[in-house]
């Protein structure tokens, strides 16, 4: 008779290298390290939590996904400085990137969720709450399918000093309405080459 072999991926376990590859969720808690996705991964919760100051995330092409969206869930999250996003794929996080960091970078990503993401100004792309960023090069797109929702492509809150360069954002909508840039108490943020189209309210608010 045949033999089956079944794989097990061991959960993902920060090791304090200076380059590490990530095959599945976990907290990344190394300063300046890079870490490099070598898989897609799929997840029901909160994937990759930054840790540490000066932490590099290349997707290397491949996505992070979640497979039960709630509006608590967050495809990346940091509260660390210098944080960099690139090259890859978010789908179907209540929040793609959340940031309360200052200095990050958040480049050549495509982000996408389609689902329910919870009532009222929920389901968000990008979400920056410091200063000093990059969002350059994105594809963001979020549909909030709740009866009474209003999400947004890329939102600020309070960050100022920010530079919003060459990114797709279009068709982000709600039951409730939706924008693709929207600033909220925030200012001297520079906007160059955007493309906001088809949104349910405004392209940038």
């Amino acid at each position: 008779n045949p033999v089956e072999f079944d794989y097990i991926v061991d959960p993902f376990t920060d090791n304090s290298s200076l380059v590490q590859d990530v095959y599945d969720c976990g907290v990344l808690n190394t300063t300046n390290a890079v870490y490099t996705m070598n898989q897609s991964i799929n997840t029901g919760t909160t994937c990759l939590t930054v840790s540490a100051n000066n932490i590099t995330i290349d997707f290397n092409g491949y996505n992070i996904n979640d497979t039960s969206p709630a509006d608590s869930e967050y495809g990346v999250t940091t509260a660390y400085n210098q944080t960099t996003v690139k090259n890859g794929y978010i789908y179907h996080f209540g929040t793609g990137i959340y940031s309360t960091g200052y200095n990050g970078n958040y480049t050549n990503m495509t982000i996408y969720a389609n689902g329910a993401l919870g009532a009222g100004p929920n389901g968000y792309g990008v979400y920056l709450t410091k200063n000093n960023n990059f969002i350059t090069n994105n594809n963001v797109t979020i549909i909030n399918t709740v009866e009474v929702s209003l999400p947004f492509g890329i939102y600020l809150t309070g960050s100022s000093n920010n530079t919003i360069q060459n990114n797709l954002v279009n068709n982000n909508y709600g039951s409730s309405g939706g924008y693709g840039i929207y600033f909220a108490s925030s200012s001297n943020n520079v906007l160059t080459g955007n493309t906001a189209n088809s949104n349910s309210d405004t392209g940038i608010y």
